[in-house]
């Protein structure tokens, strides 16, 4: 499975069909009664934020966006601008073609804020304050797209992808909030009101099992890691 191979990456543009398709082929694989999470961080976080846009299955019920970039355009003229001093034209132009005709897409092809337009799914937004690579701004801008339920999270010190190690207590405690809510519960544990609760269908899990998902057949909860792949899909690592 997987539309991207080889050694050229879309940068999120052409890995969003991939994120769907995992999602699906996770619902397939362990039910519609299991809850799927998309997460990702840098260019994972923007692959996730653009597939929200897509037509992802009802299972998916939140999505947590750690540093994500809005466009790969808006990432290079970044990084050329601040590494070498250079403006986006010609140089973006230029590649933006050279990438349209070797590799199939455009550099402006995938917005994250365009899709968050369309997304109806909760969001957790991180982004360290410190992080020079990925502007803050755009964590930002996608924040003041997505018209869903939302939350940002910005971290004091934490450099590019950093938040986690820089604030472990604090990041996990806003995924507990947004993701670990489909189970049995203390709703005093969850960050989300009881009103978005019902919304979303979401609780939370217990809180000595930090990071943990729910096995509504077994009726208990599996630990998980918080880092099994460049985004976790239903708290498995599938790829």
């Amino acid at each position: 499975m997987g539309r991207v191979k080889g050694n050229i990456s879309p940068m999120g543009s052409g890995e969003r069909f991939d994120c769907r398709d995992w999602a699906r082929y996770a619902q397939e694989r362990f039910g519609t009664r299991q809850n799927i999470f998309l997460m990702g961080i840098s260019m994972g976080a923007s692959t996730v934020l653009m597939a929200s846009g897509l037509e992802l299955p009802d299972t998916v019920r939140g999505i947590v966006a750690d540093c994500g970039f809005t466009t790969p355009w808006d990432i290079m003229a970044h990084v050329a601008k601040r590494d070498f001093k250079l403006p986006a034209f010609p140089l973006l132009y230029a590649l933006d073609l050279l990438a349209r005709i070797i590799a199939g897409f455009g550099l402006r092809e995938a917005d994250t804020r365009r899709a968050l337009q369309k997304n109806t799914r909760p969001v957790l937004f991180l982004h360290g304050r410190e992080d020079d690579f990925v502007p803050l701004r755009m964590t930002e801008e996608n924040s003041r797209a997505c018209k869903a339920e939302q939350e940002l999270y910005l971290v004091r010190g934490a450099g590019h992808a950093q938040s986690f190690a820089r604030d472990t207590a604090g990041c996990e405690e806003k995924n507990q909030d947004l993701c670990q809510g489909v189970g049995r519960s203390d709703a005093k544990n969850c960050g989300f009101s009881a009103e978005k609760k019902q919304k979303f269908g979401l609780q939370c899990c217990p809180p000595h099992v930090k990071m943990g998902l729910f096995d509504r057949k077994r009726r208990e909860w599996k630990r998980v890691s918080l880092f099994p792949s460049p985004f976790l899909i239903a708290g498995y690592r599938i790829f």
